[in-house]
């Protein structure tokens, strides 16, 4: 081996020069300082990736809190026209304890006066309102085709009510129209 006075001042012990041992030295360094910038690019696209999901997450939740915003604002003054509506109602007099209801349900067959007094007598006036539920009218009598008459005998067997007298030579008789109606009578008290 050579000795360090013979191989000259730019070498190291061992046979290196000082200009190799600083390229592998700058080399080092330089891959160290690469490998330090790509674990702090990582981890700020780390960061980055989970702030946008929150980002999302956020937007998603402020247009539904706004959605619901909008909504209660509308219930709000959906409840503010029915508070003045009940307020006003109040004040003339119509709460629900100031009113009796009486139930109505008619199903017989009635003349056609007795059809003209129950219909006059259902309707509204500032005492009373009639609330009706169904109402059906059937005229009973008059001349009707063999088929027709044999069918309604059957019904009527089926039903065993009693038999409908129709109308006459001398006018309107007990049964001209099969009623039913079904519905109330509220009255203020």
């Amino acid at each position: 081996m050579r000795n360090r006075s013979e191989m000259g001042p730019d070498f190291l012990p061992g046979g290196m020069s000082i200009k190799a041992s600083k390229l592998y030295i700058t080399a080092g360094i330089l891959s160290i300082l690469f490998c330090v910038a790509v674990f702090f690019f990582l981890q700020a696209y780390n960061r980055y990736d989970v702030n946008h999901e929150k980002k999302e997450a956020l937007t998603v939740r402020f247009k539904v809190l706004t959605q619901q915003k909008r909504e209660a604002e509308r219930k709000v003054r959906i409840l503010s026209k029915l508070n003045d509506f009940v307020h006003r109602a109040r004040s003339l007099g119509l709460e629900q304890s100031g009113w009796d209801v009486y139930e109505v349900y008619i199903n017989e067959p009635v003349t056609f006066l007795e059809m003209e007094q129950l219909l006059n007598q259902c309707t509204n006036s500032p005492a009373y309102y009639f609330k009706p539920v169904s109402f059906h009218a059937k005229t009973v009598g008059g001349a009707k085709s063999e088929i027709t008459a044999g069918a309604e005998k059957k019904d009527m067997a089926e039903k065993r009510t009693a038999p409908i007298v129709s109308a006459g030579p001398q006018g309107a008789q007990t049964g001209d129209i099969l009623l039913t109606l079904k519905g109330a009578f509220v009255v203020r008290r």
